[in-house]
């Protein structure tokens, strides 16, 4: 029987008959088996080949060993930071390092005037003023320094006052204490102490009601003054400021030209 395949129509759609339609049936399966296998073969060496191409593509791309990151805000600030090659840069961290350690101890100076400020209120509102009568006094001597040792000379410094014996009243009653002048390193500075100290004068103190015979000089000038230490903090300060100031911005500067390199 001979089969004739009209044009148009799908050889499937035709009426199977007897045992040749059968042969011919499984004749049709086989060959359409046999390409979709052929099909899949090339399609599965065309995306091997295809990938095989991109990891080579891959494998070229020329990889740079420069960290900067650029996002969408602009360039992002390196985490590998370049040390600067100029000679200069060793004296820069030296003035940055210093510029710390002059504000950090201008932060101390000003914690130190504070409590001064507020040690001279306290004696100020609480002691109690009086007017001492010197009776007697003499020039001492005071040395300070460290020990000698087996074979070598130990140094030391002296330092002379004037150290006397005052009477001054208390609540009506004459009390009688012990006052030292301010100590100096010359014997000069004693001297003209003891020349104003003599016996009958009247010094201005100031008593501790709650402990009588602790005394001090109302005027005394080698005490700290609150005045003082804050004076010298503000020295601190200031270049501290300044030299912190100019080690940021060369180093932003350096970080620039880092970025544009």
């Amino acid at each position: 029987m001979n089969w004739h395949r009209n044009p148009g129509v799908n050889i499937w759609d035709e009426p199977l008959r007897g045992g040749k339609s059968k042969a011919l049936e499984q004749q049709w399966t086989s060959v359409i088996c046999s390409r979709r296998l052929v099909h899949r073969r090339l399609r599965g060496q065309s995306l091997t080949l295809e990938s095989t191409q991109m990891q080579s593509a891959i494998d070229t791309t020329p990889v740079s060993d420069d960290p900067t990151i650029t996002t969408l805000f602009g360039p992002r600030k390196s985490a590998r930071v370049t040390p600067d090659p100029s000679p200069g840069s060793a004296l820069k961290n030296f003035g940055r390092f210093l510029g710390r350690a002059l504000v950090a101890s201008s932060m101390l100076l000003f914690l130190l005037s504070g409590y001064l400020a507020f040690n001279h209120y306290w004696v100020q509102t609480r002691w109690t003023k009086s007017e001492a009568t010197v009776l007697s006094g003499e020039i001492r001597q005071r040395s300070s320094g460290s020990t000698s040792r087996a074979g070598s000379v130990g140094t030391s410094s002296k330092t002379y006052f004037v150290h006397c014996t005052v009477t001054y009243p208390v609540a009506g009653e004459i009390r009688q204490s012990q006052l030292d002048a301010p100590g100096s390193p010359y014997s000069i500075d004693a001297q003209v102490w003891a020349s104003s100290w003599l016996p009958g004068q009247h010094i201005a103190i100031q008593y501790n009601p709650s402990n009588p015979g602790k005394i001090r000089l109302v005027d005394n000038p080698d005490e700290v003054t609150a005045m003082g230490s804050l004076r010298v903090a503000v020295y601190f300060f200031l270049p501290g400021m300044l030299l912190v100031l100019a080690g940021r911005s060369d180093r932003g500067d350096s970080e620039k030209s880092n970025v544009q390199r």
